[in-house]
């Protein structure tokens, strides 16, 4: 079957602050082709890991999208939560852990999820299973996420999936700094519940007949 969603899991630890900048950084192969899947009939979802720097911006991808409108219809930039107090990475259960680079500048477009010490399969081994910690582990949970949401609402294009994802978020309390988590922490609960109730009317269709 065709691909709906590229998953990211790497990314350029540097700034660009136009369009032209960042094809330059990121390569402008991957740019164009980015570009273009970006505007396919059907365009594919491109979610990137924010990069593991800790530093107030995420990567030059995660920026690209701040010049792009192609691009950011259907992209994600994904930093990484702690689910625990323990380990070295935790800042506190559900915050942003150390080694996150932050949304910044690219807020409009990114969204925070789970990525440290997430229990994993092993690299280069399907015999065995380990933790694993990174913005790396947090976009594959954003792209799985939005596989769901397509799954549920077929109807949807691929920016309006996009769209439900981050609208959904959680951004309440820790999750308000956009700066920090962007739209906030991907809630799935929400994210998939119905849009509304269907309601049927008996009898008349004159939809303003009061029986």
């Amino acid at each position: 079957g065709a691909i709906d969603i590229i998953n990211n899991s790497w990314g350029t630890n540097a700034d660009c602050a136009s369009s032209s900048a960042c094809r330059t950084i990121i390569g402008t192969t991957l740019y164009d082709n980015w570009e273009d899947v970006s505007q396919l009939s059907t365009p594919k979802i491109s979610v990137f890991a924010a990069g593991n720097d800790g530093e107030d911006q995420p990567s030059a991808e995660c920026q690209t999208m701040e010049y792009n409108t192609d691009i950011n219809a259907v992209s994600v930039c994904v930093v990484a939560i702690s689910t625990d107090t323990t380990g070295g990475n935790s800042q506190g259960k559900g915050s942003l852990a150390t080694f996150s680079n932050k949304c910044g500048g690219a807020a409009s477009y990114c969204i925070a999820a789970p990525g440290d010490t997430l229990y994993n399969t092993g690299y280069l081994s399907n015999s065995h299973y380990t933790t694993k910690s990174g913005t790396s582990m947090a976009a594959p949970m954003v792209s799985g996420g939005l596989a769901i949401i397509m799954e549920e609402f077929s109807s949807l294009t691929p920016a309006q999936v996009v769209s439900r994802l981050k609208s959904t978020a959680n951004d309440s309390g820790e999750y308000s700094q956009t700066s920090i988590y962007g739209h906030g922490l991907m809630n799935l609960n929400v994210a998939t519940a119905a849009v509304a109730k269907l309601q049927t009317i008996n009898g008349s269709n004159l939809l303003d007949d009061p029986n």
